[in-house]
């Protein structure tokens, strides 16, 4: 245990753990082709590393037998599942990541594996040490699996997509998740109901309050506006979609619905998103603590 305190070869072996870890977590998304959850979990990784590079004070580790015994335990689950997931992924490709099950053990796996290093690091006092990594690593997947019980958003897609539409003058008829145009109906299945983009914009949210953090009530600001902007720009692919497919352009209908057009309307939520925080809520930060100083 001597050892463990005064040499610095148990922190570099927990971090390249920690590395090996997380570059299995981002492997089995690629696998899964799990293609937008890969990008911010990569963001979120990279904050991480900033995080732990950028710490103002020298990181001292205190491991403890308990801590060692829990940490390496949870290492072993996090491995476990990760095989788990991988012969899932390679019995019955194409279909797993339908099972809330799969969704939730690949969502929480980064949680799970910041928690074990951290205990490995500090015992127990380390989930109160590292609260603002395991926060980020928590909050990459949480949003996702919360969806699974949360009701389908859908009607209230359809809804708004068609109000959208009414604005911009077309002839729109919705029926529950159904939106019709003269030449065509589209349906808004769960997938297309924006709840995905929510729950991205949720994590960046709690990204940005972890690594820009603000007060008062701009704390809860953050993520309600960025709900409402990814449900908005969603919707108004949702409605741009059912113009497509009422003028029959297949081509154009494919790519904004699953090609390459449905991640750029989640890059320009997550960019809307960024502006909003940085150049509204920073602002008044700024403001308030100029006011309480003075």
């Amino acid at each position: 245990m001597q050892f463990l305190h005064s040499s610095k070869v148990f922190k570099h072996s927990l971090l390249a753990v920690l590395t090996l870890l997380l570059s299995i977590y981002m492997g089995l998304l690629w696998h899964y082709g799990d293609e937008a959850h890969l990008g911010i979990s990569g963001l979120f990784i990279l904050a991480l590393g900033m995080m732990l590079y950028e710490s103002p004070k020298p990181l001292k580790l205190f491991p403890t037998k308990l801590g060692l015994f829990l940490g390496a335990f949870g290492v072993a689950i996090a491995l476990s599942i990760s095989a788990f997931l991988l012969h899932q992924q390679s019995t019955y490709q194409g279909s797993t990541l339908h099972s809330p099950l799969l969704v939730s053990l690949l969502r929480l796996l980064p949680a799970l594996i910041g928690l074990s290093l951290a205990v490995l690091a500090k015992g127990l006092p380390g989930i109160r040490y590292f609260w603002r990594e395991e926060g980020l690593l928590l909050a990459v997947g949480l949003p996702g699996v919360l969806a699974l019980f949360v009701a389908d958003i859908s009607p209230l897609t359809a809804v708004f997509s068609a109000k959208l539409l009414a604005i911009g003058g077309f002839d729109i008829v919705q029926e529950g998740v159904t939106l019709s145009l003269p030449g065509g109906s589209v349906i808004v299945y769960y997938g297309c109901s924006g709840i995905e983009s929510i729950c991205y914009l949720l994590s960046l949210s709690v990204l940005f309050l972890i690594m820009f953090p603000v007060s008062g009530f701009k704390r809860f600001l953050a993520p309600l506006v960025g709900i409402v902007l990814a449900f908005v720009i969603n919707s108004f692919r949702v409605a741009l979609m059912a113009i497509l497919w009422a003028k029959n352009d297949v081509e154009r209908f494919d790519y904004w619905h699953m090609g390459e057009g449905s991640m750029l309307f989640g890059l320009a939520a997550v960019i809307a998103f960024s502006v909003f925080y940085v150049v509204v809520l920073q602002s008044l930060e700024k403001r308030s603590t100029l006011a309480a100083s003075s």
